[in-house]
């Protein structure tokens, strides 16, 4: 059960970063990198685009996903 719980987790972290390129891709997420990059000049704040939301949680689930496999190995 804890290999399946594994599993899902790194094929949703992977989904998630396909996701996340798929819109940095986009003519969306195209105007969403230079709309922040322009703002981010104008007063000098930094922003994340929506699309490293994605990244982020792609790369913790991946993360997670292979620690509870690995996990799992060593104990049984």
């Amino acid at each position: 059960m804890k290999y399946i719980i594994a599993i899902v987790l790194i094929a949703i972290g992977g989904w998630l970063i396909y996701t996340g390129y798929q819109k940095q891709e986009s003519l969306s997420g195209s105007w969403n990198s230079v709309s922040s990059k322009v703002a981010s000049s104008v007063d000098g704040k930094t922003r994340v685009t929506n699309y490293t939301w994605y990244y982020i949680g792609g790369g913790a689930l991946v993360v997670v996903g292979l620690g509870s496999f690995a996990l799992g190995r060593k104990k049984g």
